[in-house]
């Protein structure tokens, strides 16, 4: 049995996401009127892509998400070795003025349905992004990085 199971790792086949989101964190500044995020597509084939802001309560669908962003497009199709631009836009006087807000911008990539495996048994997976988006008001200033060097 070990045997076979061991054997068996050899004829699985990989699977990778194929959307990806450029950055680790998006810092929105309040002095913007909209800030821009690039997805890219590294797959060789198209994917749908669905994307939304949330406040960190990860139980609720994303329908039913109040947040202060509007986010163009959610619902994209983009296609193989090319990419996309998600365009986030603060709603007018909905933000704190004197502290930093944390959301998350989620990027769900779902992989298209290949016409080859028709009548298979085939197991896809859609995969999620998740990232931190901060707002800052224009009384924060930016991070100095002589301050992190004089620790």
């Amino acid at each position: 049995m070990k045997k076979l199971l061991f054997f068996s790792l050899f004829f699985i086949s990989t699977a990778n996401a194929g959307v990806v989101i450029y950055g680790t964190r998006i810092i929105y500044p309040a002095e913007k009127n909209e800030v821009l995020v690039q997805l890219m597509n590294q797959g060789g084939r198209s994917s749908l892509v669905q994307s939304w802001i949330d406040d960190g309560d990860t139980s609720l669908p994303p329908e039913k998400i109040k947040v202060p962003f509007l986010l163009t497009p959610p619902v994209a199709k983009v296609a193989g070795d090319s990419g996309q631009q998600i365009k986030i836009k603060k709603m007018p006087n909905m933000l704190p003025n004197n502290k930093e807000s944390l959301f998350y911008l989620n990027v769900l990539d779902i992989p298209p349905n290949n016409p080859n495996s028709t009548g298979k048994n085939v197991l896809k997976f859609a995969m999620q992004n998740r990232i931190k988006l901060f707002y800052r008001p224009k009384g924060i200033a930016p991070v100095n990085r002589g301050t992190f060097q004089k620790l």
